[in-house]
């Protein structure tokens, strides 16, 4: 059995007939057909099919659409790639989020808040943020084991692309312990601080090490803006 594919229709009125049956394939099914009437009226595009046993179905659709399907696709790639181009934030150097590393948009640099509950695992989370144009401003971020969570290490470090290893790490910005680790990023030279530049894209980096549960183990995050 022959299948039909139709590309296109450039008068007003197309009429296709078939000595045998054919196949049309519609939404990912086949249905035989004995002829297929396609007329364009103003702005509307009608399509008429005549089935084997006799029966006919119809639909319709704006010809303007159709004639835009190619600039709408165009459009949609487009909006896509200005998403993907969002999503690995404005660093562009760092090209594509890596496999493996999972991402946490929630890390608010520049605030204080209190406990906040995350999930972390033994692979890498990645926090995407970005500094103030401050060249004072100071900033704490803590990490500390929940209830029932025992016998987890922890390290978070901050890098310019996600996921880098520690190997990578920007300043002195690296904390480690058991159950607690923290951070403590400076935008200016500060005492007991690592140094951040003003207005750049940064990541904090952190993974566990004895985290048996699959979907992760809750660890709290704490935020403190120290200095403005």
């Amino acid at each position: 059995m022959k299948k039909l594919f139709v590309a296109a229709c450039v008068s007003a009125a197309c009429t296709a007939g078939f000595a045998t049956a054919a196949s049309l394939t519609i939404d990912g099914q086949n249905i035989n057909v004995d002829s297929l009437t396609i007329n364009s009226v103003g702005q509307t595009l009608s399509v008429v099919v005549t089935t084997a046993n006799g029966g006919s179905n119809s639909s319709q659709s704006s010809s303007s659409s159709v004639a835009s399907s190619s600039s709408s696709s165009s459009s949609s790639s487009s909006s896509s790639s200005s998403s993907s181009s969002s999503s690995s934030d404005s660093n562009s150097a760092c090209g594509a989020w890596p496999s493996g590393v999972d991402r946490d948009n929630s890390y608010a640099y520049g605030t204080s808040l209190g406990q906040e509950r995350i999930q972390i695992k033994d692979g890498i989370t990645s926090m995407p943020f970005k500094t103030s144009g401050s060249t004072t401003e100071a900033n704490k971020v803590d990490f500390a084991a929940t209830i029932g969570v025992t016998n987890i290490k922890m390290e978070a470090w901050v890098t310019e692309c996600p996921g880098q290893p520690v190997t990578q790490k920007v300043s002195f910005c690296h904390g480690v312990g058991s159950e607690v680790t923290g951070i403590n990023m400076s935008q200016g030279s500060r005492r007991g601080y690592c140094k951040l530049q003003p207005n750049t894209q940064y990541y904090l980096n952190l993974r566990s090490n004895g985290c048996t549960s699959y979907s992760g183990c809750p660890v709290y995050r704490s935020l403190t803006k120290a200095f403005d």
